[in-house]
């Protein structure tokens, strides 16, 4: 390093691989090779979802960002990961156009297979999702609010709750939508039966009925009960957590209370709402009974009988399939660290794939707003002209830092001088050939120092 800037001072060599062609092309080396390492990991963990999210940048183009998920088995630890992929302009903003870019991105540029792909996460994007193109959830507030005769026979009917709208944003809300049917369930009742009869949509006629025989079944009442017990405890220690004067102390108390309460009621939670629930269904004339659900039957392979079957009791299977699920003590991620460390991946394949889907599955966006705050900083107002390659591979090294830093910098200075080597090995190439045929040396094109003006 020392004898090639005594060169540079001496002007004895005018290539001194500090201009911004080759910080541009050391740039774009080190974002290929960050790029590279997370796309091997994605392809070892096979199963992954994306998350999408979309700002304008100061030069007023529109950026789509890209965030891969996974579960990373590489290492001894099993561990989820998001990491950064790319930038890339989205000009069409239509649900057609971001998903052309999506595959685009995804199938040719990282090579990924997109029948892979479980799970999306998108910010703003009803335009990927489509638009007016579903179906209206079966939510009570949907029936009896559709017309002014349903409102007014579910008003007769209950007087102290009014039945809400399920809340989109958070489960622990929806507490406000199930209390009204905790409460006033006899009301409610009542009000779908007499929404049946006078109604003269034979529509909303049979989706009234329809409710109807839900809520008079005994096993939807005892899931009513538990599942706001559940919601309202979570709700209260959500509502207290967000108080401005809340520090992480009384924050890790209210955590722990809100635990030792869903732990207790796992014990004996499920007595007191069946006992609830017989009420209830008292008041209805309903049998306090769980039916039983239809079973199919298996094809074994042996005659014999596996101690494993599954509760053939209603009552059990409902103990076992819902209640008992609702306060599991053991994580997913524990299962598939035993499973990974103890090599069972053959013996237990099926819920070995499974929970390597369902792990990485997106509970926020937040990944992409971060990625989205990074270019605000990277690309600003003086430097809005800066390309879009090299806006990229900035980015991916600033949030993926740590696997930057790991990177085995050997590799890449090999890398670097085999790709500046390779334009001088083609001439030298050409020149040998050249001379094998004529004979001659032929006279390369001279470099013209161009003398700048003061």
């Amino acid at each position: 390093m020392g004898e090639h800037l005594r060169r540079i001072r001496s002007e004895e060599t005018h290539d001194h691989y500090c201009g911004k062609i080759i910080q541009n092309e050391l740039i774009d080396q080190l974002g290929k090779k960050v790029k590279s390492v997370i796309l091997e990991r994605a392809r070892a963990a096979k199963y992954f979802p994306i998350i999408l999210d979309c700002t304008p940048d100061v030069s007023h183009t529109d950026q789509m960002s890209f965030t891969i998920r996974f579960v990373d088995i590489s290492g001894e630890n099993i561990c989820v990961q998001e990491h950064f992929l790319a930038y890339r302009p989205a000009s069409d903003s239509t649900g057609e156009g971001l998903t052309s870019l999506l595959l685009d991105e995804l199938k040719a540029k990282c090579g990924l297979d997109m029948n892979n792909c479980r799970g999306q996460g998108y910010d703003n994007g009803a335009n990927i999702v489509g638009k007016n193109k579903g179906v209206q959830k079966r939510q009570l507030f949907t029936l009896f609010s559709g017309s002014v005769k349903s409102w007014a026979i579910l008003k007769l009917n209950i007087q102290t709750f009014t039945i809400k709208a399920v809340t989109e944003t958070r489960w622990e809300c929806r507490v406000q939508s199930l209390k009204a049917v905790r409460y006033q369930y006899f009301g409610i009742y009542d009000a779908l039966v007499r929404l049946a009869e006078e109604a003269n949509n034979p529509k909303i006629s049979s989706e009234a009925n329809s409710l109807a025989m839900h809520l008079a079944d005994f096993q939807f009442i005892v899931t009513i009960i538990v599942w706001y017990d559940i919601l309202f405890q979570v709700n209260l220690a959500s509502k207290t957590m967000q108080a401005e004067e809340m520090n992480l102390a009384t924050a890790v108390n209210i955590f722990q209370g809100c635990q030792e309460y869903l732990t207790d009621y796992r014990l004996t939670g499920y007595e007191s709402a069946v006992i609830t629930a017989k009420e209830i269904a008292e008041s209805l004339g309903v049998d306090a009974i769980f039916k039983d659900a239809p079973s199919r039957r298996k094809k074994r392979m042996f005659d014999y009988k596996k101690s494993d079957d599954a509760p053939t009791d209603s009552e059990q299977l409902f103990k076992t399939t819902l209640f008992y699920s609702l306060n599991s003590t053991i994580t997913p991620v524990e299962v598939l660290q035993y499973i990974h460390e103890n090599k069972m991946h053959e013996c237990f394949c099926n819920i070995w794939i499974s929970l390597r889907i369902l792990l990485p599955i997106p509970i926020t966006v937040a990944s992409g707003e971060r990625s989205l705050s990074k270019l605000k900083l990277i690309k600003t107002y003086l430097r809005s002209t800066m390309g879009q390659d090299r806006l990229t591979a900035l980015v991916i090294l600033a949030i993926e830092n740590e696997v930057a830093n790991s990177l085995d910098m050997t590799d890449l200075i090999e890398d670097f001088a085999n790709a500046k080597m390779a334009p001088i090995l083609r001439t030298r190439k050409l020149t040998d050939t050249s001379v094998s045929k004529s004979g001659k040396i032929p006279q390369l094109p001279s470099r013209t120092k161009v003398k700048r003006k003061n």
